[in-house]
């Protein structure tokens, strides 16, 4: 039986009363997306905040506090089922929930792939913390080794794991005494720590000096790019062991944990290999970025969950395809990429972007699109738009000055020259051309390189925008 929520909820109460193991389905079946299942009463707007709680739970793994969101969970609801166990199902809509992610209300949080390095140097008024958090002293300071295990150190390694995270500690050798002295851990020297962390991991180490003041452990730590070598976040917990563990992984997670996706390797500039979107990922705000249109007629768009660096400039390579004059990579964080997109004149870009079938808009979000893996061709192009798109750039072409005209169908037409096959008809369907597939790419030699004024970027480099947060 269907019921629609137009019926009052006291009816509802009493169906539910008096056939509790039937099923009721509210719109379409429960999708496999961000469903949870809650006990029922009739209630709805009861049932509807448990489920929202259980999605942001599992979402930031206890980082965010769903009650600090301020949105109307109804209208992020896509469909809902009253099951035979008398329970709700409740689905939230995919588009709504990334919305909330990208806009920064959410903090999503899957753990690290990478170990967690933690360099811990015992001030001197620390020597050991019991089970009990009692502090024993000790007049030298010290950096803390592997093996070594103590109520603190047995507390940080046991949360980790509670957090996804494995924290680990190094072994001090003779390489890392060379490498790192106790004042390079105690003021978080990023250079020298990301240099030593290498061997041991490709995500983030810590750099922290734990010290005891009127029987309160106080820690202070820095989170650092073993990549980039650059200082992510700093900050002080004080209070018992088991208070500045739970600071010191809620702002891990806080600071770190953003959009979920894929994690990929690549060479760094110290040509090891690093997992750069494993730990670091995405732009949880989009509002400085001032996607859209440009007051200097670019059209900048944001590409969410690319992958790795070589599907950031096929779809670079794509936009030229497409019908854009020129695509450049303007910004990079984790998996998100910035380009800036110009047209010829009289061309709308807006309409060159509905070809690319990998690339799913933000509904709520303009300017923002999701890359697809799953899709085979990055971009389809009918023959009649192509058709229309080449007429408006002749148009527009025919209208600019004869130095404009020259740079333009210059630019045109090295785009068109770089893949001949696929100029026409990317399907591959009509012409026999090869179709644009993910994997069938060419090794690109540029990798890694950030040329001066151009736009590949160093793969390994997080740059900071208005809208980034790092």
């Amino acid at each position: 039986m269907i019921f629609n929520k137009s019926l009052s909820s006291g009816i509802l109460k009493v169906l539910v009363t008096l056939a509790c193991t039937s099923v009721f389905n509210y719109g379409l079946a429960a999708g496999n997306g961000y469903t949870y299942r809650v006990p029922f009463d009739g209630d709805f707007d009861s049932a509807h905040s448990e489920a929202f709680n259980q999605m942001i739970s599992a979402l930031s793994n206890g980082s965010t506090d769903p009650s600090a969101i301020k949105v109307n969970v109804d209208s992020i609801i896509s469909n809902e089922t009253i099951t035979d166990d008398g329970l709700l199902e409740v689905s939230f809509s995919d588009s709504a929930v990334r919305n909330l992610i990208s806009s920064g209300k959410i903090t999503v949080w899957s753990g690290l792939k990478e170990p967690l390095l933690v360099w811990l140097t015992r001030g001197t008024m620390v020597d050991y913390v019991d089970g009990e958090g009692a502090v024993d002293t000790k007049t030298e300071a010290r950096i803390v080794v592997s093996g070594e295990r103590d109520g603190f150190v047995d507390a940080l390694i046991a949360r980790g794991r509670l957090e996804k995270v494995n924290a680990i500690l190094p072994l001090n050798d003779l390489d890392d005494m060379e490498a790192v002295t106790i004042s390079d851990v105690m003021s978080g020297n990023a250079d020298k720590i990301s240099k030593a962390s290498a061997k041991y991991t490709g995500g983030i180490s810590v750099a922290s000096l734990l010290t005891g003041n009127n029987g309160k452990l106080q820690l202070t730590y820095h989170f650092i790019d073993v990549a980039t070598g650059q200082k992510i976040f700093s900050q002080t917990a004080e209070g018992t062991a088991s208070e500045v563990v739970d600071q010191f992984y809620n702002d891990l997670k806080t600071s770190l944990g953003t959009k979920k996706s894929s994690g990929t390797e690549i060479s760094s500039e110290r040509g090891t290999e690093r997992d750069v979107s494993a730990y670091l990922d995405g732009y949880s705000d989009t509002s400085g970025l001032k996607l859209g249109m440009t007051p200097n007629g670019n059209y900048l768009v944001l590409i969410k969950n690319t992958p790795d660096f070589d599907v950031m400039m096929d779809i670079k390579q794509n936009f030229l395809k497409a019908g854009f004059k020129d695509a450049e990579v303007v910004d990079v964080k984790g998996g998100d990429v910035v380009y800036s997109l110009s047209t010829v004149r009289n061309v709308n870009p807006e309409k060159l972007m509905t070809v690319f079938q990998a690339l799913e808009p933000d509904e709520y979000a303009p300017g923002v699109f999701y890359f697809n893996s799953n899709v085979k061709n990055i971009i389809v192009i009918p023959d009649e738009n192509k058709a229309k798109s080449t007429s408006s750039t002749g148009e527009g072409m025919q209208n600019a000055d004869n130095n404009t005209h020259e740079e333009t169908e210059s630019s045109v037409n090295t785009a068109t020259s770089s893949n001949e096959n696929t100029e026409t008809v990317v399907t591959g369907e009509s012409n026999g051309s090869s179709p644009i597939q993910l994997n069938n790419r060419t090794q690109r030699g540029e990798r890694g390189r950030r040329k001066s004024g151009n736009a590949y970027p160093d793969p390994n480099k997080k740059y900071k925008t208005g809208g980034g947060v790092l």
